[in-house]
């Protein structure tokens, strides 16, 4: 299996990331109905977009157009995009995110904390959701630094009535650190690692954290 990591750069490079957009997009269309009843109705469907889906008109019209189509079922579709990406097309992103909020869907902030942003963009962004980036996670029990960045994000977030999730957790120690300072959800694969939709009956590696707390 190739890492993401390892394809949406050279997708990016190569203008061809709006394609596999495109294409996620419609799968994600096709199957929202099997995974809602799969996993339950309160099952959150994530979808990353880069800041060259958001200046291509093609894709944001296309997008909009079918969590349309979707209708009710809007609600259960969020929408990822990285702090960096969001600042290099911020005018046409707000507008874009503020369509999809209106029609019912969610909009997270990824790897939030590894930017340069100024946090009072914060109050200016479309978003429903900030998401940790692994690099302060995998530190918790290893650096202090790092694990008072992770709890002064979720403060903040407290703060702004925004949800957390936390990426990269790997541990029981770190999902434990996370849970006790008021994380919302942990994804990582302490929970579950990808798999193909019909293969994975049982887990999906997003857990909501606080209901969590007990099984652990």
């Amino acid at each position: 299996m190739v890492s993401p990591a390892e394809f949406i750069p050279i997708a990016e490079q190569s203008n061809k990331i709006s394609v596999i957009t495109l294409w996620v997009m419609a799968q994600v269309c096709k199957d929202v109905k099997h995974i809602l009843r799969q996993y339950g109705e309160t099952t959150t469907i994530s979808l990353n977009l880069s800041a060259n889906d958001l200046k291509d008109e093609t894709v944001t019209a296309f997008v909009l157009e079918k969590i349309r189509e979707l209708g009710g079922l809007a609600g259960a579709i969020e929408f990822e995009i990285t702090e960096s990406a969001y600042l290099k097309s911020f005018q046409a992103g707000n507008a874009f995110f503020d369509d999809l909020r209106a029609l019912g869907c969610k909009i997270a902030l990824d790897d939030f904390g590894t930017g340069y942003s100024s946090l009072s963009y914060l109050t200016e962004f479309s978003i429903d959701t900030l998401k940790i980036d692994r690099q302060f996670v995998s530190q918790i029990g290893v650096s202090q630094r790092s694990e008072l960045i992770t709890v002064t994000i979720l403060e903040m977030a407290r703060h702004l009535k925004l949800k957390v999730c936390a990426e990269g957790v790997e541990t029981l120690d770190q999902a434990t650190f996370l849970i006790d300072h008021g994380c919302h959800l942990l994804q990582g694969y302490y929970y579950g690692r990808p798999e193909p939709i019909c293969e994975n009956d049982e887990e999906d590696g997003l857990i909501p954290a606080l209901e969590s707390q007990h099984s652990m």
